[in-house]
């Protein structure tokens, strides 16, 4: 009986966890689109609700990400978290908190590969996270797919906005 309630107990833990994923075909090379992604120094400059973001690390023999985080607020509540970073240049990055003052648990992976049309490519962006809060879990729940659309056309705007100024200096 003991063994029954503590699998229960698990059980609920698990579907308490929020789990999405979200795929879209953008008009961007997918070098470009990675580029953005992993740039998470500049996140402040085009997500909404990301009042700060920075790089505390970087591999130094690929010069990738190793450890970054984000400041997200909204009104008067402010949450900042660290996460590792593993990247794979043009195609793949990966966030998984090591803060846990906001999540009990956060995992990001976006996935980036080329399309068959020229210059565009597939975009894969798998979520998985748990609040400690119930409350945060609550909400997240109510607004997870829109605010993660939101989150997606900020990232596509922002390759539009870069490749726009790669044509103009190109000229």
């Amino acid at each position: 009986m003991i063994q029954r309630r503590h699998i229960h107990a698990l059980q609920g833990l698990l579907k308490s966890s929020q789990s999405h994923i979200f795929k879209r075909t953008l008009n961007h090379p997918p070098e470009l689109f990675y580029r953005v992604v992993s740039d998470v120094n500049a996140y402040h400059e085009f997500i909404p609700y990301c009042t700060r973001s920075f790089i505390n690390k970087y591999d130094e023999t690929t010069q990738t990400p190793v450890e970054g985080g984000l400041r997200v607020g909204w009104r008067h509540v402010e949450e900042e978290f660290v996460c590792n970073l593993h990247c794979e240049p043009h195609h793949l990055v990966i966030a998984e908190s090591v803060t846990h003052s906001l999540f009990e648990h956060l995992y990001t992976k976006w996935t980036i590969l080329p399309n068959a049309r020229k210059n565009s490519c597939d975009m894969e962006l798998e979520l998985k996270y748990k609040f400690k809060s119930d409350f945060y879990n609550k909400m997240s729940s109510l607004f997870a797919n829109s605010v993660s659309d939101l989150v997606i056309k900020a990232f596509d705007k922002r390759a539009a906005q870069l490749r726009r100024q790669e044509m103009r200096t190109k000229l």
